[in-house]
């Protein structure tokens, strides 16, 4: 197994999940860069934990930068309840079932969100972690790469359980509306506030890809890091 980092400065060309939005970026609209860790050859589950291991060790030395101190981690998970008649899925939620595999007492979690889409419910989950979790947030976004994602902000979106900033609650509801809980990372790369990354994890088999999603202009000094 190979693994490296890379930078796509054009991430709009580089990723087919935004071509379907394209007319918001005729006129010249924001700019999308993204940082790829990737690994070659990532065949079974010992391969793909070191590929997680790396992932950890690479994020953690770009959030070490300085212009990043203020940043927060938030991890963002939405399971949609298949049979509408299960107390037990609508009893675990999201973290209930999540701890059954992974200890999440260090995360600040906040109360599922229950949304309703065609009558279906999906609860969403939002938790603040930090560097010392990372390897723990990756984990489950590996496990659930269509469902769950981390975002990085400036912003304080969750405090001591609850939600003090409703912007991001709000730019994931709009971005799994239509899709069964799962994440149209277009849409949310979109709608994120300016100085935010998104990440999402790419998995083509034997090649994965864990990208970090954001505004170039906003976080251009990035480059500098790759």
């Amino acid at each position: 197994m190979k693994c490296w980092s890379e930078l796509h400065e054009e991430a709009i060309e580089y990723f087919g999940f935004f071509h379907k939005y394209e007319n918001l970026f005729l006129n010249g609209n924001d700019k999308f860069s993204a940082i790829g860790l990737n690994a070659s050859l990532a065949c079974g589950l010992e391969n793909r934990m070191l590929f997680l291991d790396f992932c950890n060790e690479e994020i953690k030395n770009i959030f070490s930068i300085k212009e990043l101190n203020e940043y927060e981690l938030y991890l963002n998970i939405n399971i949609e309840v298949k049979h509408s008649a299960s107390k037990i899925s609508h009893y675990k939620k999201v973290w209930k079932l999540l701890n059954q595999k992974w200890d999440l007492n260090n995360f600040d979690k906040n109360q599922e969100i229950a949304y309703e889409f065609e009558n279906n419910t999906t609860y969403s989950g939002i938790a603040k972690f930090y560097l010392n979790d990372l390897n723990t947030a990756l984990q489950i976004m590996h496990r659930y790469p269509q469902i769950a994602t981390i975002i990085a902000s400036r912003n304080i979106y969750i405090k001591e359980g609850e939600i003090v900033e409703d912007l991001l609650q709000n730019q994931i509801r709009a971005s799994i509306k239509y899709n069964h809980g799962s994440i149209d990372f277009a849409k949310l790369c979109i709608n994120m506030d300016c100085g935010d990354i998104v990440f999402r994890f790419g998995d083509g088999g034997e090649d994965i890809e864990l990208c970090m999603i954001y505004r170039t202009k906003y976080l251009a000094f990035l480059k500098s890091y790759i």
